[in-house]
């Protein structure tokens, strides 16, 4: 499961105003864009289907030509969680491509306003949503790789149950300080702890962004589109997951060490071509 989100040096995702602040350049937006093709699902928060409108869809149309050639739509399914289930039914990823999954609660079902040709709404738990039988629902679909793309109740909520494999972090050059709106993360009890850190994957400069990879310690490999690993025991999957055995480096041939001379024993001298 992956993180993606872009943030202020100060850890902000977006600022009070009503319009939407960009953070991200155009390269990041494709390199983002590359993630999503690579997915099974995309998920949000109901705040950011209300904050940002997004449509969570494959961009690119040779991406999405590829997946389709691979027997895979031509985005990935597109994932709510909203616990009250107050979404508008005119946001753009209600009125365009397929049926959008939403996670809500008991409550959050009876109240939510999707049509069913828009929407599959699913029930978790009494009042709020319960992740892991989300996840357990996007398993029996199908889902393998997920990639949650905010906001912050999201992050948070995530990231402090011990489900995230892997955050993709692009870190634009200001601060907002005092005009800093949504968070990245909330204050909670988080177990990537000084005690048991992440690891750091990659970093690069995406012009004036810097974008920071952290994964999983222990995990080999959880995304990386330069170099992607193959499973040695799922044949069936793409990519190293959480859960696969490492890869065993293959032995090498090494050349037999010649017998050292052990003092106090004569060595026999070495006989010359010409002696031979």
């Amino acid at each position: 499961m992956i993180v993606s989100a872009a943030m202020s040096l100060d850890g902000y995702l977006d600022d009070t105003s009503s319009e939407r602040l960009v953070l991200s350049n155009a390269a990041d937006f494709d390199r983002v864009d590359a993630v999503r093709a690579d997915v099974d699902a995309i998920a949000v928060g109901a705040g950011t289907v209300r904050a940002d409108d997004p449509r969570l869809q494959v961009r690119s149309e040779t991406r999405r030509a590829h997946r389709v050639a691979a027997g895979r739509p031509a985005s990935p399914l597109r994932v709510v969680f909203s616990p009250s289930g107050e979404l508008d039914p005119g946001a753009r990823l209600f009125t365009g491509g397929d049926r959008v999954v939403v996670y809500t609660s008991e409550a959050g079902m009876r109240a939510c306003p999707l049509a069913p040709e828009a929407a599959e709404v699913i029930a978790t738990a009494d009042r709020d949503v319960d992740l892991e039988a989300a996840l357990a629902d996007l398993a029996r679909r199908g889902v393998r790789r997920l990639l949650v793309e905010g906001g912050g109740v999201v992050h948070t909520a995530f990231l402090s149950a011990d489900l995230v494999d892997e955050m993709h972090l692009a870190v634009a050059p200001f601060l907002l300080g005092a005009r800093g709106g949504a968070r990245f993360v909330h204050p909670a009890v988080f177990p990537q702890s000084p005690e048991r850190p992440l690891e750091l994957a990659e970093t690069r400069a995406i012009g004036d962004l810097a974008l920071m990879r952290y994964r999983r310690a222990g995990v080999l490999s959880v995304y990386d589109l330069a170099n992607p690993l193959r499973c040695p025991q799922h044949r069936h999957r793409r990519r190293m997951e959480p859960g696969c055995p490492r890869p065993r480096r293959p032995r090498t041939a090494r050349r037999p060490k010649a017998p050292r001379h052990r003092p106090g024993r004569r060595r026999e001298p070495t006989p010359s071509r010409s002696t031979r």
